[in-house]
């Protein structure tokens, strides 16, 4: 079987002649086929391969799957080869050959207005990942490209890229590598994937819808607090920190507490605790509010539905009965130390997914670092919020209790200073 790539100019006569010679040839050769490139006067010059053959148009031919082929040469080394090996020739005519040439131009320019207005129809989101070499950007973007309960209002979306602390040329080079990670997903929900520079990624110039949304290991709040006071005009219920990478923390804490998965011969069942809310600074001083907190799918003697959840209140009563150290002690001094052990970015990415998911879902309660009217101003908590399309409340209804209070105080006294 005889493979062949034909890449030329859409302009070039050359061209029109190998492609009338290509033609011929696989009508009457059984085992010859020809893929064709054409390509846009500007855009003619390539490095890919490493070949010198810079005249149009340019024929090579495949011997296998991911190999790059064989050099064959120009017009007059496949000439030559076809009269050689086939005994076909290509002979036409100068006015043939421009006549050709001209509606493949046309042909080209009439492609590249379609593609142009195809574009131009297309509204991706557009999402910007700083710090896009941090080991959780890779584990995001995969499962926000696969998952479709991350960002469900947006069928397409395209990326950009950016890590503003790096050294230049590895810097660059890693984004590179990223893109290209990106682009082999072949998502059906990637638009596009590029690598962004500094200049380009300043909320400033944005439209007031804008969304932020901060994850940090340090002083996340502040930074958030910085984007608000530097991006006037924008809508201040739009900028969120992360807070549930400390919950999910939480919730493996009381549930190895209380001894929730329990594992018997034939199958394991895992208990969920759910609605562990957490107050004050993630980077800071916090507290982990057990107030709302259910517990689904415990093992007693009547298990309820899946459905149905059981007041962690309720499981602490009964469970102080047997395990004395699960009390109102642990839950305010060590469980908060506890808490705050360094995570892996699979937790983190898995965090950052839980609040996306939920800005766009009707009604679910999660903790996230906000700004309120009632907050000194300029500081951005940690406070229990219920998300609904796009938008979010305060959970007005819970009870606020001194060590909550104690605890917001200071950080707002550690956030000014």
């Amino acid at each position: 079987m005889a493979s062949f790539v034909l890449a030329g100019k859409a302009d070039c006569p050359f061209f029109a002649k190998a492609e009338y010679l290509a033609d011929k040839c696989q009508n009457c050769l059984p085992d010859f086929s020809i893929k064709k490139i054409r390509i846009l006067p500007e855009q003619w010059t390539c490095e890919t391969n490493g070949w010198t053959h810079e005249q149009s148009p340019l024929i090579w031919r495949h011997v296998g799957l991911g190999n790059r082929g064989i050099l064959l040469g120009g017009l007059s080394d496949f000439l030559e080869h076809c009269q050689a090996y086939y005994n076909v020739n290509g002979d036409m005519s100068s006015e043939h050959m421009l006549k050709i040439s001209e509606e493949n131009m046309a042909a080209m320019m009439e492609q590249v207005t379609e593609e142009q207005e195809h574009l131009r129809s297309v509204r991706p989101l557009h999402v910007w990942i700083c710090s896009a070499l941090s080991p959780v950007a890779p584990l995001l973007i995969s499962q926000m490209l696969q998952d479709p309960e991350v960002l469900p209002e947006s069928p397409l979306l395209s990326l950009h890229l950016l890590h503003v602390d790096m050294d230049q040329e590895d810097g660059e080079e890693q984004l590179r590598a990223l893109q290209m990670e990106t682009e082999d997903l072949a998502a059906p929900r990637l638009h596009q994937v590029s690598d962004s520079k500094r200049s380009h990624t300043s909320p400033r110039g944005a439209g007031p819808e804008v969304r932020a949304l901060l994850w940090s290991h340090r002083s996340v709040n502040q930074k958030c607090s910085a984007l608000l006071k530097n991006c006037p005009g924008k809508r201040c219920e739009n900028f969120i920190t992360v807070a549930t990478h400390l919950e999910n923390h939480a919730r493996v804490r009381v549930a190895t507490k209380l001894h929730v998965r329990v594992e018997g011969q034939d199958k394991t069942i895992t208990v969920t605790t759910v609605t562990l809310l957490l107050w004050g600074d993630v980077c800071g001083q916090f507290y982990v509010d057990t107030q709302r907190a259910q517990v689904y799918n415990y093992d007693r003697g009547i298990t309820a539905p899946s459905a149905v959840g059981l007041p962690l209140s309720a499981l602490k009563k009964r469970y102080l009965l047997s395990h004395a150290s699960f009390n109102r002690s642990w839950c305010e001094g060590e469980l908060q130390r506890q808490v705050c052990e360094q995570q892996g970015a699979l937790c983190c990415a898995h965090a950052v997914l839980s609040v996306l998911k939920a800005w766009d879902s009707p009604g679910t309660v999660l903790s996230a670092g906000v700004y309120l009217l009632q907050l000194p101003e300029g500081l951005v908590l940690s406070l229990p919020v219920r998300f609904s399309h796009g938008s979010w409340t305060f959970l007005s209804d819970l009870t606020v209790s001194k060590t909550i209070r104690d605890t917001l105080l200071q950080s707002c006294h550690e956030l000014k200073v």
